[in-house]
């Protein structure tokens, strides 16, 4: 993965930064998201579900994208991947918006399940020095409200963080974050604030029930909850139960 440099005041161009589309941001994101929360090969079929549009509206922008040298597509099974360039605008967007998440739960009192969607909005028109103003005054967070480690911090999640759906049952683990998509997915963040499904809770998982896909766990309140299999593979979870995100060495 490339990694996210925050330039200094010394290292500051002359030339006035050149800011992509708010689209072609979004398209960065889009795929940056899906390869990073492990969804496999991503294919304009994947961009078009996830953004909502038609598949030719997709393919147009995809073309631009090889253009201006943002993402290469391969010639034998379509799959995309963000060149150095193109994941260097999806880390810097996921850093706007996660600070701007923190900032809005932590500091504007907006719901938890709230601030994702808050966040989107803004998240294009903070320029560079605000960024770092907001950073400095949020003292270098680690994550984001919803677990998401916020790029260019300098932290990392515990190494055996996984979705819940691919453990089995009888292991005591922790929630660690929600997938950058399942951040996307209408309705989920509300669910999981509902059910109390939060970053730091301890789960149980019981059961794996295969007829219905679901997966049974006990929260540390003893309650018993079954969740569909995609709600828990947005779920990402440790063992490691009191193992905070971690400064990289």
């Amino acid at each position: 993965m490339t990694e996210l440099k925050i330039s200094g005041p010394a290292e500051k161009s002359e030339q006035p930064e050149v800011k992509p589309s708010e689209t072609i941001e979004e398209y960065c994101e889009a795929i940056y998201n899906l390869t990073a929360d492990g969804e496999g090969p991503v294919k304009a079929v994947h961009l078009a579900e996830r953004m909502g549009v038609a598949a030719a509206t997709v393919f147009a922008t995809i073309q631009r994208m090889q253009k201006n040298g943002l993402v290469t597509a391969d010639a034998h099974n379509h799959h995309l991947k963000l060149t150095e360039a193109g994941e260097g605008i999806a880390l810097k967007l996921a850093r706007r918006h996660s600070l701007l998440e923190r900032f809005l739960l932590d500091h504007l009192g907006l719901p938890w399940d709230e601030v994702h969607a808050e966040a989107c909005e803004m998240e294009h028109v903070l320029s560079s020095g605000v960024e770092e103003a907001l950073n400095r005054y949020l003292a270098n967070p680690a994550t984001c409200p919803h677990g998401n480690l916020i790029p260019g911090n300098g932290h990392e999640f515990p190494a055996d963080s996984r979705p819940l759906d691919q453990l089995e049952p009888g292991r005591q683990v922790r929630i660690v974050r929600v997938s950058e998509e399942g951040e996307h997915q209408a309705g989920l963040l509300g669910y999981l604030y509902e059910q109390g499904l939060v970053p730091g809770t301890r789960l149980f998982i019981k059961e794996k029930w295969a007829f219905d896909d679901t997966i049974q766990v006990v929260n540390d309140q003893q309650r018993e909850l079954a969740l569909g299999r995609k709600t828990a593979h947005s779920l990402w979870v440790s063992e490691k139960m009191d193992e905070p995100a971690a400064p990289a060495q």
